[in-house]
C-alpha cells in the first residue's frame, strides 16, 4: 500500500519538475517606471489644458473634474480641474477629448501589453482654491466645511 502512495506522489510531481527542467524559466517583467506617455496622448492632453484655459473660479460649484487617459485595468489614470465658466461648447470639447484620451490610452496599453494595480479610484474632486479651479481630496473638503460632489461636471 505504500508503495502505491509512493508510486502516485511520484507521478503528481513528475509534472512539476519537468517545468523546471527546461531552459527557461518564464518570469514576468514589469517596468519599474511608468511607461512614458505617447506623444498623441500628451497633444491631447496639451488641447484640453488650453481649453480649459485659466481655470478662473468664485466658488467650488463653478470647478468640475475630467478623467484622463485610461489605466491598464480600467478607470482614468488621472483628473484634470478645470472651470465650468469657460463656457457649455468648451466642456462638450474637453468631453470628446477626453473619451480620445482614454481610446489612445486603452489602445497604448493593449499594444504595450501594460498591466496595473486594478485598484479602484474614487473620481477626483475639484476645488476653488485662491480663485483656481484645482483637484482636492474630499477629506481637505471635509476639512474646510465644503461639500464635495465627484460627479460634479462628468456625464456618462
Amino acid at each position: 500500500m505504500n508503495l502505491v502512495r509512493l508510486g502516485v506522489l511520484v507521478v503528481g510531481l513528475l509534472p512539476l519538475t519537468a517545468c523546471a527542467a527546461g531552459d527557461e524559466k518564464p518570469t514576468l517583467e514589469v517596468a519599474a517606471t511608468r511607461a512614458p506617455i505617447p506623444a498623441d496622448i500628451e497633444e491631447v492632453h496639451a488641447e484640453m489644458e488650453r481649453i480649459a484655459g485659466s481655470k478662473m473660479c468664485e466658488t467650488d460649484a463653478d470647478c468640475a473634474t475630467i478623467p484622463l487617459g485610461q489605466r491598464a485595468c480600467g478607470g482614468p489614470s488621472g483628473y484634470m480641474a478645470y472651470s465650468k465658466l469657460i463656457g457649455t461648447d468648451a466642456i462638450v470639447q474637453l468631453e470628446e477629448l477626453a473619451k480620445q484620451s482614454a481610446e489612445l490610452a486603452h489602445q497604448n496599453n493593449l499594444k504595450n501589453q501594460m498591466m496595473s494595480t486594478c485598484e479602484v479610484m474614487p473620481p477626483a474632486v475639484a476645488a476653488c482654491i485662491e480663485q483656481q479651479c484645482k483637484i482636492t481630496t474630499a477629506r481637505e473638503l471635509i476639512r474646510s466645511g465644503t461639500p464635495a460632489n465627484p460627479n460634479d461636471g462628468l456625464t456618462q
